[in-house]
C-alpha cells in the first residue's frame, strides 16, 4: 500500500489538502493551489508536499487520514465485548 502511496508522489492526498485549505482560505483558493501543487508534483517528479514546502505538515502521512477510523474501532470492539 505505502508503495502504491509513494508511486503518486503524494497527490493522492491532494483532496485531503483541499480540505484542510478550504477551512482557512475558502474552497475556490484552496482548489487552485492544491491544483497546481499536484500538477507540478506530477511534471517534476516531486512529493506534493515538498512543492508546496511545509505548507501542510504531515499530509503525506496515511496514519494522519484515518478520521475517526480508531474512535469507531474501539467503540465496536468494546461492544462486541459488553454481555
Amino acid at each position: 500500500m505505502r508503495a502504491n502511496i509513494e508511486a503518486t508522489h503524494g497527490v493522492i492526498f491532494a483532496e485531503r489538502a483541499m480540505i484542510i485549505l478550504g477551512a482557512t482560505l475558502g474552497r475556490d483558493l484552496a482548489h487552485h493551489l492544491v491544483e497546481e501543487a499536484a500538477q507540478r508534483s506530477i511534471s517534476e517528479g516531486r512529493k506534493l508536499v515538498e512543492v508546496r514546502g511545509e505548507m501542510l505538515p504531515g499530509l503525506d502521512s496515511p496514519e494522519a487520514y484515518l478520521g475517526v477510523a480508531e474512535a469507531l474501532r474501539i467503540r465496536l470492539v468494546t461492544e462486541t465485548r459488553s454481555p
